[in-house]
């Protein structure tokens, strides 16, 4: 392992000199990792100091990145990975709307991750105008894209009889699992960080991951007595 060499957990290498990220792209112990090595420590490969690639590095050393939960940052790591390869190098203060528009488009088979680009533009941007590498984030209100009608799945509320048939044959724990969701009615993210600290007998408290919202809820007869 050469000195400056550092490996991100996700797997990504930089070298790590004089408190500077750089980003290796290439595999480890090949010619060709060692080739670009070697050019950021002989000072011969000049990478700008407020490129994109430096931005992500940054913002994931920040508190607020480690605050979000789990699930919000593996949604945005591969965006960012997206971000770091295609305009890692270039100037932050030169992306434009119609950048982001182009790259949505070019990613609308994947409507999803093609909605968390301007998600993760903006959030990057605002970091960058707290560090005077830009003065505004027009990316706040671009419009995010339509999943297609014929790609949309159609909710299909549980039967009366479905739900008795669940609750007359689960065990113990799939019903548990199955009760809180009936009776928080919150998302499967949220059904997870409850705590036997959050029942007091009669009601579950919780914060939602997405909206960061407290909320009391009164527990329904079913969850009460899958809980008790």
């Amino acid at each position: 392992m050469k000195k400056y060499l550092w490996r991100h957990p996700s797997g990504r290498i930089y070298v790590h000199i004089k408190g500077k990220l750089t980003r290796i792209k290439a595999q480890e112990g090949t010619a060709e990792l060692d080739r670009q090595y070697w050019e950021v420590l002989s000072g011969k490969r000049a990478e700008s100091k407020t490129s994109w690639a430096v931005l992500i590095a940054a913002m994931r050393e920040t508190g607020k990145w480690a605050n979000f939960s789990p699930r919000y940052r593996e949604d945005l790591e591969p965006v960012f990975e997206y971000l770091e390869e295609r305009i890692g190098a270039k100037e932050v203060s030169r992306l434009t709307v119609a950048d982001v528009y182009d790259a949505m488009e070019a990613n609308k088979h994947r409507v999803r991750f093609a909605n968390y680009i301007p998600t993760a533009a903006s959030m990057l941007t605002k970091l960058a105008i707290r560090k005077r590498w830009r003065k505004d984030n027009p990316f706040i209100k671009i419009e995010k894209l339509s999943v297609p009608k014929e790609r949309q799945k159609p909710h299909v509320p549980w039967t009366d009889a479905a739900v008795e048939l669940m609750r007359a044959k689960a065990g113990p724990l799939p019903l548990l699992i199955f009760e809180i969701g009936v009776g928080s009615v919150q998302r499967p993210g949220d059904w997870v960080e409850f705590t036997w600290r959050d029942y007091d007998g009669a009601t579950l408290s919780l914060r939602q991951n997405k909206t960061d919202k407290p909320l009391q809820l009164p527990c329904t007869v079913s969850l009460k007595c899958a809980l008790d």
